[in-house]
């Protein structure tokens, strides 16, 4: 799932956020949390990248946050930046895991851009 939304161009990651079901938003709370905690070993470029993003990943984490805020976030505070940093750190890590629900996003995916699969 974080492939394909580090991979799709802008607009595209914009929809697949905003249609995201609470499990992929999930994951990607999850993740955020993972980086935050030093469980993901990051080099000191990633560090600097994900620096400017510090504000947003802190909300990530938070559960009294609303789903819905936490997909405005990523789409308007710069969230959508984020995805394509963390995806290559967390990928090997989350292919397993991720594979039923990117089974589930190109189906809804096919859905968005008009019925096309």
């Amino acid at each position: 799932m974080l492939s394909v939304l580090s991979k799709a161009p802008s607009p595209m990651r914009k929809k697949l956020i905003q249609t995201a079901s609470k499990d992929v938003i999930d994951t990607v709370c999850e993740c955020c949390l993972n980086v935050l905690k030093g469980t993901i070993p990051l080099s000191a470029h990633q560090k600097k990248c994900l620096a400017k993003h510090r504000h947003v990943l802190r909300q990530m984490v938070q559960k009294k946050i609303p789903i819905r805020q936490k997909k405005k976030m990523l789409v308007q505070r710069g969230g959508i930046a984020i995805l394509p940093l963390l995806a290559p750190m967390l990928a090997p890590l989350l292919g397993n895991i991720a594979q039923p629900l990117l089974q589930g996003v190109m189906g809804s995916l096919g859905t968005i851009l008009g019925g096309r699969r």
